[in-house]
């Protein structure tokens, strides 16, 4: 720690090791380890918290190998884990029933930076929070697995070669559910060791020897483990210089390849000095496009959001990698000054590939992935949502067994499955398809989306996974998504776990026209009674508000005409839900008739009486558990929004081009502004510009009603476009309300076709002749130039006349329409040379 306790003088005697520092210590990935001898203090009950301050060295290939504080065995599943790794991800494990229930962040910590890291238990519910903000929620039913094993730090207790690399200071124990506000505010702070429900403190400041004091419990210190002196280390401390940008949250991957946009950043201030006027770099591609000054005085600790003065049109590139980072002169962390993100191209529907062939195995590779990514805010025009799934096979070839597998959408820190498939046996598949437009709601601003393949071998698969964009009008285009149950390992038949789904009361919205219950569910284990739950046959029951409303009947006997046919193994036989090769597809039923608005809805889910005779006191030595994979989810639906949403959007900009006397005139700049949102917005800022110089900017003095459309006209001088070079023409309109700067900007470009990467000639060899004319034109080329094509387009870029010429040195023209147009001619070596003429009327 930073800042040393002040310890009972008595204390003091007893504890003479202790000595006036700030020291850690330092875990090499060795099975080095601190341990804590066993106590009911450190069993889990319904409240627990867990806190440390790391540093990682190295994070492990997955986040479930680097412990940092455990209490965990197999056989049975019992204890917990708090651990990290996979880049960055915190995780904590808890055995509920002797079995293991997880959760996870995603990545999110630097390496060699210290992050405040904690888990909390309380009520059926796990937490897990990164530097005082929540990285992760999840639930668990049923009682904790708790066991004699010590407490290790830096080490798992009951796993080998699970161990953290890197330093770990200032472990605290808690028999109570820490808050979130006091995690923040006590996170650097010392504590006296007597605060009610602190059953282990360890600052680690003794800087020496073989030991560490728990100063809430002296009797329960710890002992160090195949560590030495040069283990002791600096601990916990703030660097005095430290900023950093810790997320990217516009623009999102649509509107990057559809208009001008806009980068919003946060940046936060990690050392203990106030800092000030720093910059902050852009990078598209490789290449710096921007840099912002952070004006004012950024505190210790604060954050603050920052949105591009620039728009940049990133249209007409194929893909973007965008990197934003600060400049601080004296930064002492360099580590996190940067953060990326890559902008793959939709395609002209706008689908998207978002995992492209990622390796997924039981080695350097990991079972999990995380793709970040930033949705629309609004699917406006979207009628569904489907998403293609397959698998390849890595160079090692397939893996053997068909294993689950699982998308989920990770938002806010919680973690939704909306899609779950089963791996062939050895068997490159799919792709198969499973819509998705229930969970719309989840796919909107920044989300991370999680695959998840179980896997225990070193080839694994290569995943694919497409979101198709369907567009169109839906009838009831709003969705509000109600998670029901969300269980990846609900035990079956086992007269010592209860397995009947607690009942969920649900609120209809006011606003809701209709309702249904959606589940994906499949069974799995095997050699127990009925060959339970993957081969056996059985019928559950939805019930709501007391009364049965559908049989469900969890069967999937068509294996046989699964598309990836010829797998080896036993792939042609039914199963309880599901078929090696394809996806699980979800149980859906309709409950509109039942549902009314403003009140109750009590919806369960019972699942068909069955006892496994083979598993009583399961102990996983001869057979695979019953169990099955339930996410549960009450969809309800609307045409109008369950959340208040502003927003205004930049539909389009227009301006009219024509010639007079051979010269171009220019007419006003037409905006179209519409209200997409459901709230009354008003007096919208106007910003017009032409190739990035700002034009004007005014004050649209009006009030927009949802849903209404208005066009403003912007009158501009004379001289305001350049007829010769392609005029890129932004408007930008923005108000303090408006929720998404997506859609603020439209893009209208005079003499597109202009716009080149190659380069373009202007003082040209080339002869075009008389110039103006009544639209007949002789065209004298140089040999040397080996001319390839001709193009004729007017001042809109539109082409009126092309022509392939193969080397020749002569061509003639005929336009047949007055004005002012260009003549592009390309060489073999793909310079550009560009002629202006005039035709005049016959």
């Amino acid at each position: 720690m930073q800042k040393l306790s002040i310890i009972l003088l008595g204390l003091c005697f007893a504890l003479s090791a202790l000595t006036a520092q700030n020291s850690a210590l330092h875990f090499d990935a060795d099975n080095n380890k601190v341990n804590i001898s066993n106590h009911p203090f450190f069993d889990i009950g319904e409240e627990f918290t867990i806190e440390a301050w790391i540093n990682a060295s190295v994070w492990r290939s997955e986040s479930w190998q680097g412990s940092i504080v455990t209490k965990d065995q197999q056989g049975p599943d019992a204890g917990f884990a708090f651990r990290a790794g996979k880049s960055g991800t915190l995780s904590f494990v808890m055995a509920v029933n002797n079995t293991w229930n997880e959760i996870q962040s995603s990545p999110r910590m630097n390496l060699r930076q210290w992050h405040h890291v904690a888990a909390v238990v309380e009520r059926g519910k796990m937490r897990l929070f990164i530097d005082g903000e929540q990285a992760a929620t999840g639930n668990y039913s049923g009682t904790p697995s708790n066991n004699f094993r010590p407490v290790s730090i830096g080490a798992s207790s009951g796993f080998q070669g699970r161990v953290f690399d890197g330093v770990i200071d200032d472990v605290r124990i808690w028999t109570v559910a820490r808050t979130a506000e006091q995690l923040t505010e006590f996170a650097d702070q010392n504590l006296s060791g007597e605060e009610e429900g602190l059953v282990a403190y360890f600052p680690m400041n003794e800087g020496t020897g073989n030991r560490t004091i728990n100063l809430a419990n002296p009797n329960l210190s710890g002992r160090l483990q195949n560590m030495e002196e040069s283990d002791w280390v600096t601990g916990y401390s703030f660097p005095s210089t430290d900023v950093g940008v810790t997320t990217i949250s516009d623009p999102d991957v649509w509107s990057v390849s559809q208009r001008p946009v806009r980068f919003r950043v946060a940046v936060k201030n990690h050392g203990e000095d106030p800092v000030s006027d720093f910059p902050v770099l852009f990078y598209v591609n490789g290449e710096e496009v921007h840099r912002e000054i952070v004006e004012g005085e950024l505190a210790s600790g604060e954050s603050i959001e920052i949105v591009s003065s620039r728009l940049f049109d990133l249209t007409r590139n194929n893909g973007n990698e965008v990197s934003i980072s600060t400049d601080l002169q004296g930064d002492a962390n360099p580590l996190n000054n940067s953060l990326e993100i890559f902008y793959p191209r939709p395609d002209k529907n706008g689908s998207l590939r978002i995992v492209d062939g990622l390796q997924h195995n039981f080695s350097n590779a990991g079972q999990t992935h995380f793709t970040n990514l930033i949705f629309p805010y609004d699917w406006e025009g979207v009628e569904r949502l489907l998403m293609h799934i397959s698998v390849d096979c890595p160079s090692l070839g397939c893996d053997p067994w068909d294993q689950p597998a699982k998308i989920s959408v990770f938002k806010d820190g919680e973690e939704l499955e909306i899609v779950r498939f089963v791996t062939p046996y050895r068997k490159a598949c799919g792709p198969w398809t499973v819509d998705v437009t229930d969970f719309k709601e989840l796919l909107t601003g920044k989300a991370a989306i999680k695959s998840y393949i179980q896997v225990f071998g070193p080839s694994g698969w290569l995943l694919n996974v497409d979101l198709e964009v369907v567009r169109g009008e839906a009838e009831l285009p709003y969705q509000r998504l109600n998670l029901l149950w969300g269980e990846d390992y609900w035990v079956y038949g086992d007269p010592s776990v209860e397995d009947d789904l607690p009942a969920r009361a649900v609120e209809i919205a006011m606003q809701s026209q209709a309702a249904h219950f959606r589940m994906t569910m499949s069974g799995h284990g095997q050699g127990n009674t009925e060959n339970a739950a993957e081969f056996s046959d059985k019928t559950h029951q939805v019930v709501v508000n007391n009364n049965t409303i559908a049989n469900h009947r969890l069967w999937k006997s068509d294996c046989a005409e699964n598309e990836c046919d010829n797998q080896q193994g036993t792939w042609l036989f039914s199963r309880a839900g599901w078929c090696p090769g394809e996806a699980v597809y979800p149980f859906t039923q309709d409950l509109t008739e039942l549902m009314q608005v403003g009140e109750t809805m009590n919806v369960d889910y019972q699942l068909q009486s069955y006892t496994n005779l083979l598993n009583t006191n399961y102990n996983s030595t001869s057979h695979t558990e019953p169990h099955y994979r339930i996410w549960a989810y009450l969809v309800e639906q609307s045409d109008q929004r369950y959340i208040d949403y502003s927003n205004l959007t930049c539909e389009k900009v227009k301006v009219e081009v024509d010639t007079v006397d051979g010269e171009a005139v220019y007419g006003p700049i037409v905006v179209q502004i519409k209200n997409t949102g459901n709230q009354t917005l008003s007096n919208p800022i106007i910003s017009y510009y032409n190739n990035g110089e700002l034009l004007a900017e005014e004050v649209f003095m009006h009030t927009l009603e949802p849903g209404a459309i208005f066009a403003r006209t912007f009158a501009v001088e004379d001289d305001a476009f350049d007829a010769s070079i392609a005029n890129q023409v932004h408007v930008l309109v923005s108000q303090p309300e408006d929720e998404n700067m997506n859609d603020d900007a439209a893009l209208f470009i005079i003499n597109e076709n202009l716009l080149s990467s190659t380069k373009i000639v202007t003082n040209s060899p080339i002869q075009i002749y008389p110039n103006p004319s009544e639209g007949i034109f002789q065209v004298n080329i140089p040999s040397e130039i080996q001319a390839q094509y001709l193009r004729v387009f007017d001042l809109r870029g539109r082409v009126v006349l092309e022509n392939q010429l193969q080397g020749q040195s002569n061509a003639r023209l005929d336009v047949q329409k007055e004005g002012l147009f260009f003549v592009e001619i390309t060489a073999k070596d793909g310079i550009r040379y560009l002629h202006k003429v005039s035709v005049l009327g016959r």
